[in-house]
């Protein structure tokens, strides 16, 4: 019987015959679950991201609406007649408020973590609001002040220069505005005091120097001022003399400049009716009294 012949090959098979691939990729020492966990991963991942974007974006939007609410409080206190005068009742009705605010808009958001982002913001906007609270009834305050001190100011002003409350006041010789002599001798030191009770602590002593120093100009002001109503030919060659004046030496140019351009447009009516007056006493063959030197000052 034949012999079959036989072959012994001494290539490798995994080196030289090509294997059968599957595209299955997980290792036999894997799950199924586990093999999938990145993907899901991922997904969860990208769920969180737009969650957490729409959770801020709500919180924004709450908070802007917060925000138009918390101006319009602000306005309201800053215009009210006391809360804008009282800083604890201005605080004490701001959080009042503020926490009304912020349980309103609490309740708009659809879930915990928009309702946790707007309510973190919204606290913080509320610390802002309360340091501008202050700050605006600290001006409010220095504004009431300066207009109290201004009525007595006033009325010291008006009683030694006038001798009365009421500046038409005529006396028994039937002088105008007759000047009460001590008022007039005491003004500065009662001004003096006034500022002092007043501005003490509550604005820098240079600018509390100041004020007292500019009394001479204040008072000279209220004079020239009466003076326009009185004497205004008199008036506007003093004024004009500028530091020279023996009247109101001590005005500073601002307020000269105002009062010469008040004297001037009363005298330039007087004069233009004198000069109307002049032309027709001419007229009719007769002399009127003109000043033409001032004219040449005053009118164009």
């Amino acid at each position: 019987m034949p012999k079959i012949p036989t072959f012994t090959s001494e290539a490798r098979p995994t080196a030289e015959i090509g294997s059968v691939k599957s595209n299955l990729q997980i290792p036999l020492s894997q799950t199924l679950a586990g093999a999938l966990s990145p993907v899901t991963d991922f997904v969860v991942k990208k769920a969180v991201q737009t969650n957490d974007t729409q959770n801020r974006t709500e919180a924004l939007r709450l908070g802007n609406e917060f925000t138009r609410d918390l101006n319009t409080l602000e306005d309201k206190i800053a215009n009210d007649k006391s809360l804008g005068l009282n800083k604890e009742s201005a605080n004490s009705y701001y959080k009042e408020q503020t926490n009304s605010f912020i349980n309103k808009y609490k309740g708009l958001a659809t879930n915990n973590a928009s309702q946790t982002l707007f309510e973190n913001n919204a606290l913080t906007a509320v610390n802002r609001g309360i340091f501008r609270i202050d700050n605006t009834v600290e001006k409010n305050v220095f504004t009431d002040l300066q207009n109290q001190v201004s009525e007595p100011e006033t009325t010291l002003i008006t009683q030694a220069l006038f001798n009365n409350r009421d500046a038409n006041v005529v006396d028994e010789f039937g002088m105008a505005g007759n000047v009460n002599a001590f008022d007039y001798a005491t003004l500065q030191t009662n001004l003096t005091k006034l500022y002092t009770d007043a501005f003490t602590g509550k604005i820098p002593a240079p600018k509390l120097d100041e004020m007292i120093n500019n009394i001479p100009s204040l008072v000279q002001g209220f004079q020239a001022n009466k003076d326009i109503g009185d004497n205004p030919r008199m008036a506007y060659l003093e004024l004009v003399q500028g530091t020279e004046s023996k009247l109101y030496p001590d005005l500073n140019l601002d307020q000269r400049q105002k009062l010469i351009k008040q004297a001037t447009t009363i005298l330039t009516d007087q004069l233009r009716t004198q000069w109307k007056n002049v032309l027709a006493a001419d007229a009719v063959g007769k002399t009127a009294v003109f000043d033409m030197e001032l004219a040449k000052k005053i009118l164009p």
